[in-house]
């Protein structure tokens, strides 16, 4: 039987925090470890996981300060060790049974001496788990890893990554990222592998705290306006901020032609030519035709 650490990073999260702990508990055919990190919550969660660790031996947390998602959740990898397999959790969803085990049979396929990653569809659902919709209505993968450059299709709450991901991890951390799921994607994207599964094996539950969410509808006017408008934010430059810290992170694991693509876009605001080489490299873009007309528009405004 295989061996998986559950990642949690909690926050205020008594409302919903009891049924995503039972689903994790529920999980069929594999010997489960979940680590919970506390990222200084003032409201009954620690109570919460303090009881949960005196009902079940597998569940062990610790609380050191507030630091944010990202950080902790980088954290908490850091502390994991000995598992074949380790999975990220959000404290407010619900896991159907066999979440772990679907993921594992797709990165059993995969070389172990490559960081893995699975990835999947979700279900969203209200605060009450009232089904509306799946997040992705189409097929969320695109086989170009240089589109990772540009995006992160993963949701953090559904990604599974195997035991040389996790050694990677600990041994690389940024100094900065966006969001932990977007720099284990990227990681495996452009160093390994990553397989995404169609089929959702998740409730993703939206209510007014969520951290990071998609919305009960799909995405409106005032959605994409304010994608639009993002684009001219001049402080953000969040995939810029990300390939320097990959490119120092991960150097000696870079092909030459990937350190080029990566440091093309580090450089892109050098000089017109530097600019221009980007925007036409038929490489580095974005899966979809909107997504990719945005990520034209942040080069032209130097705003990557």
């Amino acid at each position: 039987m295989y061996t998986v650490t559950v990642l949690l990073s909690t926050y205020n999260g008594e409302k919903y925090l009891k049924p995503q702990l039972d689903s994790l508990i529920n999980q069929k055919n594999v010997k489960l470890k979940i680590l919970v990190r506390d990222d200084g919550s003032t409201d009954s969660t620690l109570k919460i996981l303090d009881n949960y660790t005196e009902k079940y031996n597998n569940i062990e947390y610790y609380a050191t300060g507030n630091i944010g998602p990202a950080k902790s959740f980088l954290d908490l990898i850091c502390k994991a060790k000995g598992s074949d397999f380790y999975a990220l959790c959000d404290q407010d969803d619900i896991w159907d049974e066999d979440k772990m085990t679907v993921a594992i049979e797709k990165l059993k396929e995969l070389p172990e001496d490559k960081p893995n990653l699975y990835y999947s569809n979700l279900r969203i659902v209200d605060q009450n788990l009232k089904f509306y919709r799946l997040a992705h209505d189409k097929k969320m993968y695109n086989k170009n890893k240089y589109s990772a450059l540009t995006e992160n299709l993963c949701t953090g709450c559904t990604a599974v990554f195997n035991r040389k991901a996790c050694d990677m991890l600990t041994e690389n951390l940024p100094e900065y990222c966006t969001m932990h799921d977007t720099w284990v994607y990227m990681m495996c994207k452009l160093l390994g592998n990553v397989v995404y599964d169609y089929t959702a094996h998740i409730s993703y539950r939206q209510h007014e705290k969520n951290v990071v969410g998609t919305g009960l509808k799909k995405n409106s006017i005032k959605v994409y306006k304010e994608r639009f408008f993002r684009i001219f934010k001049k402080d953000l430059q969040p995939r810029y901020q990300n390939a320097v810290n990959f490119e120092i992170c991960f150097r000696k694991y870079l092909t030459e032609k990937d350190r080029d693509k990566i440091l093309k876009l580090i450089h892109y605001k050098d000089n017109l030519h530097c600019r221009l080489s980007l925007l036409l490299d038929k490489d580095i873009k974005a899966s979809s035709f909107y997504g990719n007309v945005r990520f034209k528009l942040h080069i032209l405004w130097g705003t990557v």
